[in-house]
């Protein structure tokens, strides 16, 4: 606990230091004949920087740039953070971050374990790095048995985002019959695939499961949708069409993270995306205080605790994105007055939103991934309430 807070501080006093990286260019590169030679032990492009970062202090508008560049970062940092408080809540509330519910050392050991599965008769997992700006991490990708990796097929992928207090490897269960390793049907992720027959993209947030080091930040509610984010992207640049998915807290990232890519690339082609959300809500906060959303939002936003899935969600619809909600209506956790998909119910007339209910006379029944649902994978063009 202690050392979890000593790391949370180190964090707050210098935040992002741990995860700079170098590139120094061979001393034998000169790029534009300036005559700067480098000094023994350094490169050309790191003399250079030496030499400008030298004379730019002499130069009065540098100066003042420097000045505002030192008093504007960090407080825009210490305010995104609400001086600190989202990674204190962050510590409480994001439990996939804790050894005790999901081991990093287990869960880079199914990675390494998953990689190394070989043959057609069996999924492949394949490591891959994820870079958006400052953002970096690894996920893998997973594909379905028979996959042909030398003919290139980049047609569709599904990007999949964990719930709260699960990794990867809580996804992966062993085949009866193969012995081989495999997402288990029973999740959604492993239920897209069977039906899609697709690749699937999983990853750990940063901070959490194979993506737990020492230079990881303490996983906020920003940064769980800035990995979101950035791992659509990068599908996009691998497949023409990416549907986005999603469970509990996932399915709050998925539809945040969408709705950023979208507001960053603008819109995208008809069919290029696509959402399923699953047992997912509205606002982080109202999942705690769903009698009074106001409020809740209002202390939700205070603390830096509040992803607001709900404002994105309306703009997807406004966007015409296909979307797919499925809830489970006996959910203890995600409660009415915070559940996404009562929220999404009055849009499904525009023929782009389908909403799956069931009924399943379960004590808590989040999370559970049932027949019904998968139907409404097997017909997407579907739009019903159902129940059983």
């Amino acid at each position: 606990m202690f050392s979890g807070i000593g790391k949370a501080i180190k964090s707050w006093v210098s935040p992002g230091q741990d995860n700079q990286d170098i590139h120094e260019s061979p001393e034998s590169a000169n790029f534009n004949g300036s005559g700067i030679e480098p000094e023994e032990g350094t490169s050309y492009l790191g003399k250079l920087a030496q030499e400008s970062m030298k004379m730019s202090w002499f130069v009065p508008i540098s100066i003042m740039e420097r000045g505002a560049s030192m008093i504007a970062k960090p407080t825009f940092w210490l305010a995104e953070n609400r001086l600190g408080m989202s990674k204190l809540v962050g510590k409480i509330l994001i439990p996939s971050q804790r050894a005790a519910g999901c081991d990093s050392v287990t869960s880079k050991a199914v990675l390494d374990d998953l990689c190394a599965q070989s043959g057609s008769d069996c999924p492949t997992f394949t490591k891959i790095d994820v870079s958006d700006g400052d953002d970096k991490f690894q996920a893998v990708i997973c594909f379905p048995a028979g996959w042909n990796h030398d003919k290139p097929n980049n047609d569709a992928c599904v990007v999949y985002n964990n719930p709260n207090g699960m990794v990867l490897s809580s996804f992966i269960e062993r085949n009866r019959s193969t012995r081989k390793l495999e997402l288990s049907e029973k999740s959604l992720p492993g239920a897209l695939q069977r039906e899609r027959n697709c690749p699937v993209i999983m990853f750990d947030y940063r901070g959490t499961g194979f993506n737990k080091t020492e230079n990881s930040p303490l996983p906020t509610n920003n940064t769980v949708v800035e990995d979101g984010t950035a791992a659509i992207k990068h599908a996009l640049d691998r497949f023409y069409h990416v549907e986005v998915a999603g469970t509990s807290l996932g399915g709050a990232v998925a539809t945040t993270s969408l709705d950023n890519v979208l507001n960053e690339l603008g819109d995208l082609p008809d069919r290029k995306v696509n959402l399923i959300s699953h047992d997912s809500f509205t606002t982080t906060s109202r999942v705690i205080l769903p009698s009074a959303p106001l409020l809740a939002d209002t202390i939700g936003w205070a603390v830096g605790g509040l992803v607001n899935a709900e404002k994105s969600m309306k703009k997807l619809i406004d966007r015409n994105v296909d979307v797919t909600v499925m809830q489970n209506q006996d959910d203890s956790l995600i409660c009415e007055g915070s559940r996404m998909a009562d929220f999404v119910t009055p849009y499904m007339s525009s023929g782009h939103v389908k909403v799956v209910k069931a009924n399943h006379n379960l004590r808590n029944a989040h999370g559970v991934f049932s027949d019904i649902f998968k139907d409404a994978l097997s017909n997407p063009e579907q739009s019903a309430t159902k129940g059983s």
